[in-house]
């Protein structure tokens, strides 16, 4: 049997599934306020552990979240100094 040509539509799925991917809001920010809510992209721990596991429409669900979200007024992320 001659498999010259042959292309697996499984993999060809998958392969515009992950370029259409919601992409994570991180920028690298990554610390958080005593409600645990992320001072970068204001998601809060367990949406920031879940995110990969989450379908699209979880993470545009978890974006408009974000948009409406606030840290805890007078705390501000750490500052290091390299």
């Amino acid at each position: 049997m001659n498999n010259v040509g042959s292309i697996k539509p499984h993999s060809v799925q998958q392969k515009n599934y992950k370029m259409q991917d919601i992409e994570s809001p991180c920028i690298k920010v990554c610390q958080h306020d005593s409600k645990g809510v992320c001072f970068g992209c204001r998601r809060t721990h367990e949406e920031v552990s879940n995110w990969w596991g989450y379908s699209n429409e979880e993470k545009a669900e978890v974006i408009k979240k974000t948009s409406k979200r606030r840290n805890v007024e007078g705390e501000s992320p750490t500052v290091f100094l390299r």
